[in-house]
C-alpha cells in the first residue's frame, strides 16, 4: 500500500516500538490505515525520503509521546 493511501503517520521512539505497533494494530482494526516505520519502508529505500513522504501524504500524525520520544532526534525531526 502506498503512503498516499494512508490516513495516519505514527511517530515514535524505537524504544517504544511495542506501544506504537499496538496503537497501529488498533487503528487498522478500526479501518484507519497507518504508515509506520520500519514496516512501510521498502528494502533499500532511503529512510529519510520515505519518512518525509509518509508524513506529507498522511492526513494525521499520531505521536506516541513518552519521555524517550521527547528526546529522540528522529521524532523531533518528524514533528518539526
Amino acid at each position: 500500500m502506498s503512503a498516499a493511501s494512508r490516513d495516519v503517520f505514527v511517530s515514535y521512539s524505537s524504544m517504544d516500538d511495542a506501544i506504537a505497533f499496538d496503537v497501529c494494530r488498533y487503528l487498522e482494526a478500526h479501518r484507519i490505515r497507518c504508515w509506520i516505520a520500519p514496516r512501510d519502508i521498502p528494502g533499500g529505500a532511503s529512510w529519510t525520503g520515505e519518512i518525509t513522504s509518509g508524513i506529507e501524504t498522511c492526513r494525521v500524525v499520531v505521536l506516541i509521546f513518552t519521555a524517550r520520544s521527547n528526546v529522540a532526534q528522529p521524532v523531533i525531526s518528524e514533528v518539526t
